[in-house]
């Protein structure tokens, strides 16, 4: 074999090596294709794997957590291979994606991915390619007949936009002939969105030597016009091959699951080291009456995403604190857990979903029902960062229904209250008191000095100081080691109830307001103390939640309903 081609066959199975699911990879010829000048560039596609793709996006989350990082840098997805021949070394740089990244390109009319249909079985510049890639190519051919898919506007609008970029710009252009780069590339690009007889043409000028700024300028006007009238790329072909692949990639994975042990030892240590530290800090909660259970199972009935399995719901906000008055509203939350076929399918279903009265802060609600629903992997995501809201829900003792999967995560509630979890405490109290102290300053000045006068927002103020006063009260448990109570009895209670049906005059509140500073200063001292003496773990062990959540997974897709 020549050595340009035994070279080529060693980059095709260097991919092969890296990319497991390779399903199509060719040399990418479009002109301005992302590699190193002087070598080649290839475009890849690629099927993810089943195991890889489920909760990704938690799995990513949860170990940025654990190192400390805020962002999740998006890995490169580019190989640069270098693979000497007998007289030089073949430079590659491959673009990859993953199917539905590639999906969305297309749709898009990116001209690299819209490309790799040119390419015919035989040729040379094919390093791999699938059955499953030749019967895409198959349907797109009599989905798109009599045209083919570079006939379509976002292709041809993505060639002209890119040669129109090489033409000369600015107040300053002198009209004269076109760059060198843009001689050798603009004909290229031109000539992707031109008809036989504009092809000619482009030909024909470049034969002549018809360089002129000008004469490229009004083709490219024209080219413009006439692909802004080209039709749009039918696709639906496409969208129906992902979902059969998908589909066929499930039921592999599945089946590859019946011999999965799901008490893995990452998992197991978990659980040792828990059960080392006694029973869970909180007593287990004994959820509401039946018949309010099924009250508000009722008033949340049918806005989970279909096929999907409710493991927690609960009547959240002031009810739950024991803390409701006549005007409040009634707010839920729902914690449900899609099935693994769903949430690896083509459309998988939503992390989130809510429905909320637009109405003021402190106004009246009564009546009115709210609801938040999230899923199992999306809100485990958001438990590991400590927000109160969440972490209050592993802690209350009027859930109106838990599940299994819920159970278990209440045998490692305690784990949850980590150092990051008292800061998100202490941040929501700042920001209620922030907010109290602003609403003040602003009756302060309305006043011009008088201090014996309503407060013009004393329904926001009072809701401000007592949410400020719950979480404070939750917080100084946690730094002491202890757990939030969620619903306060006894003289907390009252206190912060009287807090909140108070109508103080503008001297009343701020005193209010001081004692409450006050307090906090006191609460950020603790964390302090409690950072230095590491009384607190600082992160949620992420591997094993990890361990934890794909348990649940491998379990529902056997269809396993408990441990």
């Amino acid at each position: 074999l020549p050595a340009w081609t035994t070279a080529m066959l060693k980059a095709a199975a260097e991919l092969q090596s890296r990319l497991p699911r390779l399903i199509f990879a060719a040399l990418d010829t479009f002109p301005l294709a992302d590699g190193r000048e002087g070598g080649l560039v290839a475009i890849a596609i690629r099927s993810v794997s089943a195991s890889e793709r489920l909760d990704s996006t938690v799995v990513s989350a949860l170990q940025d957590l654990e190192q400390g990082s805020r962002q999740v840098q998006q890995k490169a997805r580019q190989i640069r291979l270098q693979l000497p021949d007998e007289d030089s070394t073949l430079d590659l740089t491959v673009n990859y994606h993953e199917l539905l990244d590639f999906r969305s390109l297309l749709q898009k009319g990116v001209p690299s991915a819209v490309e790799t249909f040119r390419h015919a079985p035989d040729s040379a510049e094919v390093l791999h390619a699938t059955d499953e890639w030749w019967e895409l190519k198959a349907s797109l051919a009599e989905a798109l007949a009599p045209d083919h898919i570079t006939a379509t506007k976002p292709y041809m609008k993505a060639c002209l936009g890119a040669a129109n970029s090489l033409l000369p710009k600015g107040s300053g252009y002198q009209p004269g002939n076109l760059t060198p780069v843009a001689m050798q590339t603009i004909p290229l690009l031109a000539k992707r969105a031109s008809s036989d007889q504009d092809t000619a043409q482009i030909n024909a000028m470049e034969q002549s030597g018809e360089w002129s700024v000008a004469a490229w300028k009004e083709l490219l006007q024209r080219l413009s016009a006439a692909a802004a009238e080209a039709p749009l790329p039918k696709l639906k072909c496409l969208d129906l091959w992902c979902e059969k692949l998908r589909d066929s990639e499930y039921e592999a994975f599945k089946q590859s699951l019946q011999t999965v042990d799901v008490q893995c030892d990452a998992l197991r240590e978990w659980q040792m080291r828990l059960a080392k530290k006694g029973p869970s800090l909180a007593e287990a909660s004994t959820g509401l009456a039946d018949q309010e259970s099924a009250e508000a199972m009722k008033l949340v009935e049918g806005v989970i995403p279909a096929g999907s399995e409710l493991v927690f719901l609960a009547q959240t906000g002031s009810f739950m604190y024991d803390l409701q008055v006549a005007t409040s509203d009634m707010d839920f939350a729902l914690i449900y857990q899609a099935l693994p076929k769903s949430l690896l399918s083509f459309n998988p279903p939503r992390d989130e979903f809510s429905h909320h009265e637009h109405k003021a802060f402190a106004s009246d609600k009564k009546g009115d029902v709210e609801y938040t629903g999230r899923e199992l992997g999306f809100f485990i995501t958001n438990l590991a960062k400590g927000n109160p809201t969440n972490v209050e829900l592993l802690f209350s003792n009027k859930p109106a229904h838990r599940s299994w999967a819920w159970q278990e995560l209440l045998e490692a509630r305690h784990s949850f209250l980590t150092l990051r979890c008292a800061k998100q405490y202490m941040g929501f109290v700042s920001q209620r008191l922030m907010r109290a102290r602003d609403l003040l300053k602003a009756a302060v000045k309305a006043a011009g000095g008088e201090t014996d006068v309503a407060l013009s927002s004393e329904k926001e103020f009072s809701k401000l100081l007592y949410h400020a006063h719950h979480k404070m009260l939750d917080l100084g448990r946690i730094l002491k080691g202890g757990y939030p109570l969620v619903a306060l009895s006894g003289m907390e209670r009252q206190q912060v109830l009287d807090i909140r049906l108070g109508r103080p005059k503008l001297k009343e509140a701020e005193v209010l307001l001081e004692q409450a500073e006050t307090q906090r200063a006191q609460l950020v001292s603790d964390l302090n103390a409690a950072e230095t003496d590491g009384t607190l773990p600082a992160e949620v062990d992420a591997q094993a939640l990890i361990q934890w959540l794909w348990s649940v997974r491998v379990r529902m897709a056997r269809g396993v309903g408990e441990r």
